[in-house]
């Protein structure tokens, strides 16, 4: 059974998780900063902060979907890994009967 590679696709995940986190982190902070120092005669547009959270939204949510893709595919490998099997011996039922003992002369035998 062929196994498709899980490192890059979850360390892609992982990047792009983490850069959607930063940008959508700036995005709050460039609103907040813009909603606090916003007076009543400025026409400042916040449209800058949006389209930034929005895409790091995207990114984000692609990320997260990597991952989880990654981690989906290194635990089917991980599943498809063979487990040693216990070996019970078996019962006997019936008891061992004493052997014979050894004679030295072959023609007894």
């Amino acid at each position: 059974m062929e196994f498709k590679s899980s490192a890059f696709i979850f360390v892609t995940g992982f990047v792009l998780f983490v850069v959607g986190g930063f940008m959508n982190a700036m995005a709050m902070s460039v609103s907040i900063t813009s909603a606090m120092t916003r007076s009543i005669y400025s026409s400042s547009s916040n449209g800058g902060a949006v389209v930034l959270g929005l895409l790091g939204s995207v990114f984000a949510l692609t990320g997260l979907i990597q991952m989880c893709m990654g981690a989906h595919r290194a635990l089917s490998k991980i599943d498809a890994l063979p487990v040693p099997a216990v070996v019970e011996t078996e019962r006997v039922s019936v008891p061992a009967q004493p052997a014979a003992a050894p004679t030295s002369d072959p023609a007894e035998a």
